[in-house]
């Protein structure tokens, strides 16, 4: 029964683990990662623009759909 549960705790660890790289690090690196890009893109201009440029918040959003 304690190996059982070792492997729930560990199930449950990975999962609460898991689940703050995927909310909290992931997007604060991506977002760190972008405005180094774009800091470097200003002074060398090799760095492709498709790199650091969010394409969703420059195209035009449409309104909410309100029913």
């Amino acid at each position: 029964m304690s190996d059982l549960h070792q492997v729930f705790d560990a199930l449950a660890g990975y999962l609460i683990g898991m689940a703050l790289v995927e909310t909290i690090v992931k997007p604060a690196m991506i977002k760190l990662t972008k405005k180094g890009l774009s800091s470097l893109d200003a002074h060398v201009d090799v760095v492709p623009d498709w790199l650091y440029r969010d394409e969703a918040a420059e195209s035009e959003q449409e309104p909410p759909f309100d029913r």
